[in-house]
């Protein structure tokens, strides 16, 4: 695993590559993923340029007629008011943070 942790417009910044073990056969599938803080006291997006996802937050290495995306989170509203009632030392329900994740999307159909 590469990783970089730097201060940006006043916001501490990890940035990191997760290579998986082995390469995963995609050829006919589409995989989606999430990465999340379960307890909701971390943000994680993939990288950005202006309000869009950077054509770099999203590589695939060997599979060329995939289609790469992030899709932005869609929380339902109950959900937002739930977290915006937590107080700083509290820790919403278990998974609460999947809610506001984004989702990589690598469609290769």
């Amino acid at each position: 695993t590469e990783y970089t942790a730097l201060e940006r417009d006043g916001r501490l910044t990890f940035m990191f590559i997760l290579p998986l073990t082995s390469p995963q056969p995609l050829s006919g599938q589409v995989l989606e993923y999430q990465v999340f803080d379960p307890t909701y006291y971390i943000e994680m997006v993939h990288e950005e340029e202006g309000d869009e996802p950077s054509p770099q937050a999203l590589i695939l290495n060997g599979e060329p007629d995939c289609t790469l995306s992030v899709l932005p989170a869609d929380p339902d509203p109950e959900k937002v008011l739930q977290a915006s009632l937590l107080d700083v030392d509290e820790e919403g329900e278990p998974g609460l943070g999947r809610h506001f994740a984004e989702t990589g999307r690598v469609d290769c159909r």
